[in-house]
């Protein structure tokens, strides 16, 4: 079948519960797919003048416990459905992240979700569902809301 592991990217928003649900649809059309839940926190510094602040322990725990919660709810919502081999946080770029889990756990196919930014955010912040479809080596399912 096409896609016997899969990688989900989520992150609790709007655009990763329609990625969600479209990976219970297509479980429910191969028996023997498995997924992979992905979480990659953003620590990002913060800007003080000319300098920087790295974020603080306690923030970097309030992160953590917010993905495991974040992933906690995926996990429950996959259950009933398709096999779940694992959840994995990590932190850094969104998109370097969900590409190296791909490549390193083998998976056939990553499921992301689309933020729907406006043209000029896409512009500042660039689009992490863009950037994991080019440098992806597996197929990537973008789901657009």
């Amino acid at each position: 079948m096409f896609c016997r592991k899969v990688l989900l990217a989520y992150d609790g928003t709007d655009g990763a519960n329609l990625a969600l649900e479209k990976t219970i649809e297509l479980s429910k059309l191969n028996a023997e797919m498995q997924v992979l839940v992905l979480h990659v926190n953003q620590p990002e510094p913060v800007a003080a003048g000319e300098a920087y602040m790295i974020p603080s322990v306690d923030l970097l725990a309030e992160l953590e416990t917010e993905a495991k919660r974040t992933l906690e709810q995926a996990v429950s919502r996959l259950a009933p459905y398709v096999v779940c081999t694992g959840e994995i946080i990590t932190d850094g770029s969104p998109a370097s992240a969900i590409v190296s889990c791909a490549e390193h756990n083998q998976c056939d196919l990553i499921i992301i979700g689309n933020r729907g930014l406006s043209g000029l955010q896409k512009f500042f912040l660039g689009s992490v569902s863009k950037q994991v479809v080019k440098e992806a080596p597996v197929p990537v399912l973008v789901v657009k809301h």
